[in-house]
């Protein structure tokens, strides 16, 4: 996991989850919201395998390029949505306020918990409803670090299985509270709550330390093509199945999740398994779509909410097409890093 190889089956995973997301934002794929899960045990297992790479964690580095990758884009987006809201006289800029607040100071989730906020209700009365994932993403990142540092240290103090163990333990007890939670609680409460949800992005941890400190656990002739590659878009077929069948409204919608959380792990054993340095045009049209996959998600609901709003109707490859220019338009802008195309990039 060291090397700068392209691992284009991680990048399919985080496709086929953005497409899942996309079409149940549409109302077009009922357990579309599932693929949430995916995203979560897909972060976590990328903070890990990006920290392992580097010999020292640098506080300072991290929450940098966090703030580039994950806020920055959610400020611009955020800030955008509102400024085009408030031409519209027949929207009140007051009431979003507060939303825009919890957004930017990364509590979202629970306040449209508090504001009764109905994900699940199928309404584009906000242009933020999504946000709820972001926000749990802000507060996971602005303590993985420090776990991270504290597991690795016990790893080189102890043993490197002390990181495995402990990460598997906190995975089962959150796993075992989000089932209670969900025995006690509305449906909202249980999607919404950073402690019901966190059993998600620390199996991702899980199978990241496992990968780092071990690598698969496969047994060598289920690392060989064909079998890996059957397996890998097996797994995949499976995730998308819950996808199509498991709505909110199933009785089987907390073990969906579980399952989805589950199976999006297992299928990283064999997503890291196909790795290249030549890229092909599929290739190529897969990692450009993957790279733009936060912004995707980011602008689904702010083109929805507008969209309704101007009476232009839901048309499809409309609203599909503005979005996808728009994500590529903004990644070019923010990509602060670059320093070609200042001027460009500024406009």
């Amino acid at each position: 996991m060291r090397n700068k190889s392209y691992y284009k089956n991680l990048d399919i995973i985080r496709v086929v989850a953005c497409i899942a997301v996309l079409l149940y934002h549409f109302g077009l794929l009922k357990g579309g919201y599932l693929a949430v899960c995916t995203f979560f045990v897909l972060s976590g297992y990328l903070s890990v395998a990006s920290l392992f790479r580097k010999d020292k964690v640098f506080l300072k580095e991290y929450y940098y390029n966090r703030l580039l990758k994950l806020y920055l884009p959610m400020f611009v987006v955020t800030l955008i949505t509102v400024s085009v809201v408030s031409l519209f006289p027949n929207i009140n800029y007051l009431n979003l306020k507060p939303e825009v607040t919890s957004i930017l100071l990364g509590y979202n989730n629970y306040w449209q918990l508090g504001a009764n906020a109905d994900y699940f209700a199928r309404h584009t009365d906000s242009p933020f409803i999504h946000m709820w994932y972001i926000s749990i993403l802000l507060q996971f990142d602005l303590i993985f670090p420090f776990i991270y540092k504290m597991l690795d240290g016990l790893r080189k103090k102890f043993n490197r299985v002390i990181p495995v163990f402990l990460t598997g333990i906190l995975t089962i007890f959150f796993m075992g509270y989000f089932c209670i939670f969900s025995l006690n609680h509305g449906i909202m409460e249980i999607y919404y709550d950073t402690f019901a949800r966190i059993f998600s992005l620390l199996f991702g941890v899980f199978i990241g330390f496992i990968h780092c400190y071990y690598g698969s656990f496969l047994l060598d002739f289920l690392k060989k093509k064909p079998f890996s590659k059957i397996m890998f878009y097996t797994f995949l077929g499976l995730l998308v199945i819950l996808y199509f069948l498991v709505s909110a409204e199933s009785s089987y919608f907390t073990l969906g999740m579980i399952a989805v959380t589950l199976i999006s792990g297992l299928i990283l054993d064999y997503a890291v398994l196909d790795s290249s340095y030549e890229l092909s045009i599929f290739d190529k049209v897969i990692k450009s779509l993957a790279s733009k996959s936060y912004y995707i998600y980011l602008l689904q609901y702010p083109v929805l909410f507008l969209f309704e709003k101007m009476n232009l109707g839901n048309n499809l490859f409309i609203m599909i097409f503005l979005i996808l220019v728009i994500s590529y338009i903004l990644s070019f802008a923010l990509n602060i890093k670059n320093k070609e195309y200042k001027i460009l990039r500024y406009f």
